[in-house]
């Protein structure tokens, strides 16, 4: 299969740079929506507890992706605290609401905490004074996919919720998904034909 060649190609020569854990995130997205949906859809009868599932394996391999990027000693630590408060409110989430049902709220705060955490990224790369040409690099066009992705599917994912079952809103959120999707994997391709850049140590830099 196609898939190994790519992913040993990887492992080996991104690995350390963090694109690796957007390698594995388009990776399990397709393996979630070819096998793993399936499969819970078949015994659990329902496909929202794989999505809720997939929520969090989404975020956590962006988030990793962002905090090796990210400079700021601080904002690695506040990365941190949000990532166990989103993993333990989302099993609260989990347990206290119809499992059957969309997960529009934890939906919503990976949704909002990926763009804040790539912002910043953005921010902390227009201060540094060696980056000429940030167009330039692998790590700018996956976080602006990041941006756009999130941004583009925040609001259909709040709505989707109490809307789901309308079979006119499930057609409208798949296509609105879609076409996000499309240009999400557009963008890492850019990003992954770039070479990737040579990892610097770490360094503080002053939030404000």
């Amino acid at each position: 299969m196609p898939i190994i060649p790519i992913g040993l190609y990887f492992f080996k020569n991104r690995k350390n740079t963090g694109q690796f854990f957007i390698f594995l995130y388009l990776t399990l997205s397709l393996a979630w929506d070819l096998i793993v949906n399936p499969i819970t859809i078949y015994y659990t009868k329902t496909e929202f507890l794989g999505y809720r599932i997939f929520t969090i394996i989404e975020y956590s391999l962006c988030t990793l992706f962002l905090y090796k990027i990210i400079n700021n000693s601080l904002f690695r630590k506040l990365i941190s605290i949000a990532s166990i408060g989103l993993i333990i409110f989302s099993f609260f989430d989990l347990v206290n609401t119809n499992s059957r049902t969309f997960d529009s709220t934890p939906t919503g705060i990976v949704c909002i905490l990926i763009i804040l955490y790539s912002i910043y990224y953005l921010f902390e790369k227009i201060r540094t004074p060696d980056t000429l040409f940030l167009y330039s690099t692998s790590n700018f066009w996956i976080v602006v996919a990041l941006v756009i992705f999130f941004s583009g599917t925040f609001f259909i994912n709040i709505f989707s919720q109490s809307n789901f079952t309308n079979p006119k809103f499930k057609a409208t959120f798949s296509a609105i998904i879609s076409v996000f999707n499309i240009l999400k994997i557009f963008m890492f391709s850019i990003a992954f034909l770039i070479k990737p850049e040579k990892a610097k140590p770490k360094k503080a830099i002053p939030i404000l």
